[in-house]
């Protein structure tokens, strides 16, 4: 039975080039005097003009812009700093671009002006500006209006129910802020701004069904022991697995030669299972953590080892409602499929009973009736099932949005990201 469309993207890039000065095109200083003047005036969290110019570039402009990144930090924090060339790594070695005398004049006066800023404020201010292009303009990391082809370097693929929509050129701008972060200073460590940065967009991107491995998975590789990271990890190759995601990999229209990397259900599983046991080694009470390990399990066929860990959580769940029907509801799917149908249905009442207008738990309920032979209660939960579904007032189901439920703080960590990266520019 099906309820409501689900509607979501996947984001994926075919080259990785936001490397400050490595970029192989020459950009006009213009540009970066309009990134510095956004940079100087946007208000962190507010969709103000400087956003608005921000989200209006496309993926070359903002490519060429931070070809001049590297020399801004560099005068920001030196006047006196060498930047009549850069190095750029060309497809057949390496090749030199030469400043004119003008361009290094231009040059020295943006980074006149960005000292006023500070390099550490400077980077900050440009990943909160990058950030709230990303998150404040339109949900999809300002997204041109291009269609992708070879060459793009950050793709959009917009999903409806399993299948392709439309695919867009992405302009990067998270990408862009992973690559000013990179360049902060290390004295003093940035490692705490940096963090709660990466959790914060890592649970934005799960929550908005945006589904962005090269952004979502960088987080851990940065800090292997951080529970939420590797929680939001796990969860995105868990969502990979699903029937939806998997057909929009099998049949999505994209340039020739590129694919969208996600993997087998199988292989996605494992690597889910894989993230969701390290977050359970780094915190060991971590109930969601549990209750997904335990999700993943029954997914793949071992229901026994779905149950122990399934029963942990229920153990621990505390006053979580919506915790607790996921637990009850993959509990009772492992019970059923182990055959133990009198200790399934009750945890099926106990999910519907958390949530009584929720149709996942009456459909469960039917189906469990039919093969028992009670054709009575099955018709009666079936029912039940179609009177919520005709009646969104009654109450909605958690079982809709579970995939973006690892995101559900996301507000609170952006929040709390923009505050960390004031504080940190400041420093």
């Amino acid at each position: 039975m099906k309820t409501r469309s689900t509607v979501t993207g996947l984001c994926f890039g075919l080259t990785a080039l936001f490397a400050a000065g490595q970029i192989p095109q020459r950009a006009s200083l213009d540009r970066l005097d309009e990134w510095l003047t956004a940079v100087e005036q946007h208000e962190p969290g507010v969709q103000d003009e400087a956003l608005r110019a921000a989200t209006s570039w496309s993926r070359s402009e903002l490519l060429g812009t931070f070809f001049h990144v590297g020399a801004l930090v560099s005068l920001a924090s030196d006047p006196g700093a060498p930047v009549n060339f850069r190095y750029v790594r060309g497809v057949e070695g390496t090749s030199r671009f030469v400043y004119s005398a003008g361009d290094i004049k231009r040059l020295q006066e943006l980074g006149q002006r960005a000292r006023g800023l500070g390099a550490r404020s400077l980077l900050t201010r440009g990943v909160l500006l990058h950030t709230d292009a990303a998150v404040l303009a339109g949900g999809e990391e300002g997204r041109s209006s291009r269609r992708p082809n070879s060459w793009s370097g950050r793709v959009f693929v917009r999903t409806n129910d399993g299948q392709q929509v439309g695919s867009q050129e992405l302009a990067g701008h998270l990408e862009a802020a992973r690559a000013l972060l990179k360049l902060l200073p290390t004295k003093p460590p940035p490692e705490a701004a940096v963090r709660v940065w990466f959790r914060a967009t890592a649970a934005y991107l799960q929550r908005e069904g945006q589904l962005d491995q090269a952004h979502v998975d960088a987080g851990p590789e940065l800090f292997p022991k951080d529970p939420q990271l590797l929680l939001l990890s796990g969860a995105l190759h868990e969502t990979f697995a699903t029937a939806r995601i998997q057909q929009v990999a099998e049949s999505a229209r994209l340039p020739f030669g590129v694919s969208l990397g996600i993997k087998s259900t199988k292989t996605e599983l494992e690597l889910a299972e894989r993230f969701f046991r390290r977050t359970l080694g780094a915190e060991a009470q971590n109930r969601e953590a549990r209750i997904r390990l335990g999700n993943v399990l029954g997914q793949s066929g071992r229901h026994k080892d779905a149950v122990g860990e399934l029963q942990q959580a229920l153990k621990a769940i505390g006053d979580d409602p919506e915790l607790a029907y996921y637990a009850r509801m993959f509990w009772a799917r492992a019970m059923e499929q182990l055959g133990n149908l009198t200790q399934a249905r009750a945890s099926y009442e106990q999910a519907a009973r958390l949530y009584p207008n929720a149709q996942s738990p009456r459909i469960a309920l039917s189906q469990l009736a039919r093969r028992t032979g009670d054709d009575a209660a099955a018709h009666d939960s079936l029912r039940r099932a179609f009177t919520a579904a005709r009646r969104p007032d009654l109450g909605d189901d958690p079982w809709w949005r579970y995939s973006s439920h690892a995101g559900r703080d996301a507000d609170a960590l952006l929040a709390a990201a923009r505050t960390a990266l004031i504080a940190e520019g400041n420093r």
